[in-house]
Parts: C-alpha cells; structure tokens; sequence
C-alpha cells in the first residue's frame, strides 16, 4: 500500500465520532419527584396540624353532684361498714361458742380402760383433731374481732368527714379529745350524730374525762340524751352567700305640674277659664 493511500485512510479514521465505552456512558438517573407529588407505594405525608382545624379542647372533668347526694353516698358507705362490722362480730361469737364447746370436750374425763391399746389410740387422735380445731376457732374469733374494730373505726371516720361542712378539721382534732372508754367509743361508732357528740367532746374536756369516769351504763344513757336532743333540734338555717341587692332609689322631688302644651282639651279649657277669672 502507497503511502498516499494510507493517510486517506487515516484521515477518514481521524473524521469518524468515537463511540462511548461501556463503562464510561452515563446511567439513566430515576426522575425525582416533586415536593408535592406522592411517591408511588408511599401514603402521602399526614400533616400534624390540618390548615383550619385546631385539636378539641379536652372537657373537664364533670364537677362533683350536689351536696345532698354526697350525703346519701356517704350514709350508705357508713351503712355497709356498719353492717360488715355487726357480721364480723356475728362471726367472733359464733368462733367463741364453738371454742367453749372444744374446751369442754377437751377436759372431759377419758372413759375407756387404759389397757385398751386401740380405744387409747382412739382418743388420742379425737384429743388431737379437738385442739387444731380449737386453734383455728381462736384464728377466726381473732381475725373476726380485728374486723369488726377495724369496719368501726373505718365507719366513724368516715361519718367525721362526711360532716366537714358543718365541722371542718375534726377527723384532725379528735386526737385532743380525751381517753375515752370502751362504752363511748362503741356508741360514737354505731351513732349517727357521731360528728355532734365528737365536736361536744373535743370542745368539752371536763365533761369528757367526767363521762369516762362513769359506768358504761351511764355512759350510754347520757350519750343517748345527748344524741335525742341532737336529732330532735331543727336543722341550722344555711345563710346564703350571694351579695344583697343594690338598694332601690325613691325620687323625693314633686311631681312636675302639667303645662298647656301637655294638657288634654278639657283641663286646658278649666286652665284657660281661670286665668280669664283672675
């Protein structure tokens, strides 16, 4: 080949555009989606707080019933303690009753000849059956008795501060009252006026430590007076709260006299008529 022919042939080569090689051509870049298009498979984007619409506003909480009906819920509260404190002490009797029973078993004389090795056995075992259950007599009248102060105590309590509208604080004063004994702190327990007598306690403690030196009959007869006349005065007159009414101003000046302007016809012709005569 000439050397004519060959710079043709590399001048046409020279001319030719070069194709890309694989690894440099550039790969296909996914269109991106605009702000406010959903990406496909994607749940659009939930804004927290809609345009126009603002969260509702929690309600508050439905304020207390009236006070009689506080009231009524608290008599049958201090009624179902009472009635758990009188089954708990129905329960401590029954348990002592069946301990007398298990003691007198217990003491009775063995009538059976000592050489009887099976009749001897035989009371052994009743000997032995007798005293767990006069254990487990002595647990329940135990476990009765404590429930039964414990529902009193619960009771009273709870009388003293369904009446701390008319006695504020007086759960909290009871501990200046003075050492009570058995019979008054039963009587407060099972009264209704157990708030009145407490107050009259507290505020009284001359006549209170003179109440614990008497017997517990007498305890009881003066408390009952005390809570007839209770029950037996009319209830205190509520005072009400709301501001007096602005007082009503009287005009004190005359009545203003009628003019010939204002005057119907026929007072104007009597008008009228006295003037000409004066």
């Amino acid at each position: 080949m000439s050397d004519e022919l060959q710079e043709q042939i590399a001048s046409i080569d020279a001319e030719k555009p070069s194709e890309p090689v694989a690894s440099e051509q550039p790969t296909a870049q996914p269109e991106q989606p605009a702000d406010d298009q959903p990406v496909e498979g994607q749940a659009p984007e939930q804004s927290a707080e809609p345009d126009g619409e603002q969260p509702p506003e929690q309600q508050p909480e439905k304020q207390e019933d009236d006070q009689p009906q506080r009231r009524n819920r608290t008599r049958e509260y201090i009624s179902s303690l009472r009635q758990d404190r009188n089954a708990a002490m129905r329960r401590a009797d029954e348990a002592e009753q069946r301990l007398a029973q298990l003691q007198e078993r217990l003491q009775e004389p063995a009538e059976f000849d000592e050489d009887d090795f099976d009749a001897s056995q035989a009371h052994r075992t009743r000997q032995m059956l007798n005293e767990d259950r006069l254990e487990d007599a002595q647990r329940e009248r135990d476990k009765a008795i404590s429930e039964h102060r414990e529902k009193g105590i619960e009771a009273y309590y709870a009388a003293l501060d369904g009446a701390a509208d008319r006695f504020p604080g007086l759960a909290n004063e009871v501990e200046r009252m003075p050492a009570v004994a058995q019979a008054t702190a039963d009587f407060l327990i099972e009264s209704d006026a157990a708030p009145e007598l407490t107050h009259w306690l507290v505020n009284n403690p001359h006549e209170a430590a003179a109440l614990a030196r008497k017997s517990p009959i007498e305890q009881t007869r003066e408390l009952a007076r005390r809570e007839a006349r209770i029950q037996a005065a009319p209830p205190a007159r509520k005072v009400s709260q709301a501001p007096e009414p602005p007082p009503r101003v009287q005009s004190t000046s005359a009545p203003a006299q009628p003019t010939p302007e204002n005057m119907a016809f026929g007072d104007f012709q009597k008008w009228l008529l006295g003037q000409m005569s004066s």
